[in-house]
């Protein structure tokens, strides 16, 4: 847990509370440890720069392989000049996540009237988020659906949307990717995302609804760099499979267990 996904919940942002979080968090917990297995490089670096001792493992939470296993079209179709442009935006609805800023750029987009906003997911700004986009009066559905559903919405989307600033892996960019979608994150040096989405094209200025904006029309406007991006990104995380995490973890778990015991000579017999 990164401590601004606690503070930003409660409207506090301070760099100062957060590092104090952060020592909290490595007393009661880290340091404690034998091991701590972070989901990224990016969080494992975080622990390091706030004081962990002990050793750290980078294990991806993984993708499910049925994310993988969606199919799309080879080059989605044209539709900025007639149908509509299907919007993806999947993720707790949040402050740190910033779905606010989505709406609104989607207001301001010259596609707006073409555009179809899903957010799926639930949180405690779901009703907050409803009301803005009946007044910016936006194309825009808001709610959880099922795994069915979901699938479906990530094999028919023309771009998927994260605008979350604070993400130790970014769990639903992951399964966008997977799924061969061309995403659309912000830049924010507070996320894992940045990292993984390093592309220009697929990047936006964190908290800049105007930036935002001009990059969701430039990729509407591009299918064939949409699709160019979208290769590229499911080619990138197929070492990310839900399947090879499970092994790499329980890998480490016999690793340990073999140690603590060693440690205080326990030997199996046969």
């Amino acid at each position: 847990v990164q401590p601004e996904n606690l503070l930003l919940n409660v409207g506090i942002r301070s760099r100062l509370l957060a590092k104090w979080v952060y020592w909290f968090f490595m007393v009661a917990f880290y340091n404690r440890s034998d091991l701590v297995i972070a989901p990224s490089e990016f969080a494992a670096q975080e622990l390091l720069a706030h004081g962990l001792t002990k050793p750290v493992e980078v294990i991806s939470n993984g993708v499910p392989g049925r994310f993988f296993e969606i199919q799309r079209d080879v080059i989605p179709e044209k539709k900025t000049e007639g149908g509509l442009l299907k919007i993806l935006s999947v993720g707790r609805l949040a402050k740190e996540k910033q779905q606010a800023l989505l709406l609104r750029a989607i207001a301001g987009s010259r596609f707006r009237e073409s555009i179809e906003l899903n957010i799926v997911g639930t949180g405690p700004r779901e009703n907050e988020l409803r009301r803005l986009a009946q007044t910016l009066n936006i194309n825009a559905r808001i709610e959880a659906v099922s795994d069915e559903v979901l699938s479906k919405l990530y094999s028919e989307a023309d771009l998927f949307v994260h605008t979350g600033e604070i993400e130790l892996e970014g769990m639903s960019v992951m399964e966008a990717i997977a799924s061969a979608n061309a995403v659309l994150v912000s830049d924010s040096k507070d996320s894992a995302i940045a990292r993984l989405v390093t592309d220009e094209r697929a990047r936006f200025i964190n908290d800049n609804v105007v930036n935002l904006s001009e990059k969701i029309d430039y990729l509407l406007e591009h299918p064939e760099e949409r699709q160019a991006l979208a290769t590229a990104n499911r080619e990138g995380v197929k070492n990310l499979s839900h399947s090879k995490s499970v092994v790499q973890l329980t890998s480490v778990y016999e690793a340990l267990l073999a140690d603590a015991k060693a440690s205080v000579g326990i030997t199996q017999i046969e």
